[in-house]
């Protein structure tokens, strides 16, 4: 209890003061996790509790002076080890969901089995017993997180994300999206569109133009042949969550907004999670993911995209493996003896 004080600021030990910082960062960024993938609702009291759970154990100082075979506990294992001692509570829960010690990386792992080449510069801990136990490694990676800083991470993984949250590469960008500037934030939007337009399998040529995004037409009956429409990407825009707060109050978003606004109709508008969002930023990087469609997250995903190719229904993008560098323009035009279906090819 002692030791998670003086983290906390009582010390006036510089290092100790940096390792105090270094917790609260970590520790801040994990329970903002917590809150943005909004699967539950924080309460102050549940907070409280959280807190001091993670911090100061379960145990009172009396209980450690008469009882000296208590096990003393790590703030680390306490957040995020699911099978810690009389855990409890639904933030409790959801920060084992984000458990570090649930990724792995090889760089990293090697190094916390004391298997990597010694590099002092850095000054990391390895944690050399862990290579016996699978539970070890998962115990080191967790501590490794609230106890190393991002120049320490880079220098054994070779990444800033090489240790993180569980499925928390893209937290920082989602959680900062509202503070960076508007020439990031609209590359991120494009990365999202291009997210969005990989969920179906398309051809290359169906991404050449960078201000359109492609969006696959599924025909009924299976054919080689791959249709979509072009979406502007200029139509398209990205918020985060507008929450009403007393002025001067900082929030923090759960959700970013996609909204695309069509020449004629409504606005489509697609809440986009920070699970959704770390989906479709690996699609765009061209990671293959199974069944995107599977999970309750993605169930409103299919009627977005659905609502955007039926604007563009009568002018269609057709691609043939027959003829790969031909891309070939398929739409209805009204003539006097009615309408007429017009295809023209244009070079890929």
């Amino acid at each position: 209890m002692r030791r998670s004080a003086l983290l906390m600021g009582a010390s006036r030990d510089p290092h100790i003061l940096d390792e105090g910082r270094l917790l609260r960062q970590r520790l801040t960024a994990a329970l903002q996790a917590v809150h943005q993938r909004n699967e539950v609702h924080i309460t102050a009291r549940e907070l409280k509790a959280a807190l001091s759970y993670i911090l100061f154990g379960l145990y009172s100082c009396e209980d450690l002076h008469s009882d000296p075979s208590l096990s003393l506990h790590h703030p680390a294992d306490h957040a995020f080890d699911a099978e810690s001692p009389l855990r409890q509570g639904e933030l409790l829960r959801e920060l084992a969901r984000l458990d570090p010690g649930l990724e792995a990386h090889a760089k990293v792992d090697r190094y916390l089995r004391g298997r990597g080449a010694p590099d002092p510069a850095h000054g990391a801990r390895r944690f050399r017993d862990s290579h016996h136990n699978p539970a070890q490694l998962r115990m080191a990676r967790r501590r490794a997180y609230f106890g190393w800083t991002d120049g320490q991470i880079e220098a054994v993984g070779g990444d800033r994300n090489a240790l993180t949250l569980k499925d928390g590469r893209h937290f920082t960008t989602f959680r900062e999206f509202p503070l960076l500037p508007e020439t990031e934030q609209t590359r991120i939007k494009a990365k999202l569109c291009e997210g969005l337009s990989r969920l179906e399998t398309l051809p290359d040529a169906a991404f050449r133009a960078s201000d359109t995004v492609p969006v696959r037409i599924v025909p009924r009956t299976p054919t080689e042949t791959a249709f979509w429409v072009s979406k502007p990407l200029e139509r398209f825009t990205l918020e985060p969550e507008r929450v009403a707060a007393p002025e001067g109050l900082e929030t923090l978003h759960r959700f970013l907004r996609l909204s695309y606004s069509p020449a004629v109709g409504p606005t489509e508008r697609l809440d986009v999670s920070l699970e959704l969002f770390a989906l479709l930023i690996d699609l765009a990087d061209g990671v293959q993911i199974m069944d995107a469609f599977s999970d309750d997250v993605f169930a409103n995903l299919g009627v977005f995209t659905q609502r955007l190719a039926q604007e563009d229904e009568r002018a269609l993008r057709a691609w043939n493996p027959a003829e790969e560098d031909t891309v070939f323009a398929i739409g209805i035009e009204q003539r006097s003896a009615g309408q007429t279906i017009v295809m023209t090819r244009q070079e890929a």
